[in-house]
């Protein structure tokens, strides 16, 4: 049977037809390992399939530790990292491990909780409030880890602040210039 969209769906009738015949099926391994192969495909390969198996999670308090697969390392995608062609000083946009220095000793908790309150819990680039599935971070505008001075710090959700070193340049004068409209700080 097809919807209007042309797509086919299942009535309730034929969905309590096939789950009466399922009742006590038991698939092969084979069978399993097909599945689990294809499972794990959609789930690397479809964005849409990944966001409904997070929610699908969270809603029945599979999040966290009580995930099954917590803790746990795909091998699958270990292998694929590693054969990555644009992984470290191949990458052009690698900055000689720059991201290994380690931060300042200012910069702590208590410096990052006042951060956020200064900025009203809120990532400064797309205004998504912090809540209990996103968690914001703090961003060193001018990529120093060192200057930790509160004009050089900003609130950003994780999204945001991945991108922001893909146009160095460009954000730190963004950054500034919102700094300085928001608060009149430079």
């Amino acid at each position: 049977m097809k919807d209007q969209r042309g797509k086919y769906f299942r009535s309730s009738k034929h969905k309590e037809k096939m789950s009466t015949i399922k009742k006590g099926y038991k698939p092969t391994e084979e069978t399993r390992r097909k599945l689990s192969k294809k499972i794990k495909w959609m789930y690397d390969n479809d964005e849409e399939y990944k966001r409904k198996c997070r929610e699908t999670n969270y809603k029945k308090g599979l999040s966290g530790k009580k995930n099954p697969m917590f803790g746990k390392k795909r091998p699958d995608l270990a292998k694929r990292n590693k054969e990555n062609p644009m992984s470290g000083s191949k990458n052009p946009a690698w900055l000689g491990g720059k991201s290994f220095e380690p931060y300042g000793f200012e910069f702590n908790k208590q410096l990052k909780a006042t951060i956020k309150e200064r900025d009203h819990y809120i990532c400064m680039h797309c205004f998504i409030p912090e809540g209990i599935i996103i968690k914001h971070s703090i961003h060193h505008i001018d990529y120093d880890k060192n200057n930790n001075n509160p004009n050089n710090l900003i609130t950003l959700c994780g999204s945001c602040h991945g991108k922001t070193n893909l146009s160095r340049g460009f954000y730190m004068e963004y950054f500034r210039n919102k700094l300085e409209e928001l608060y009149g700080k430079k």
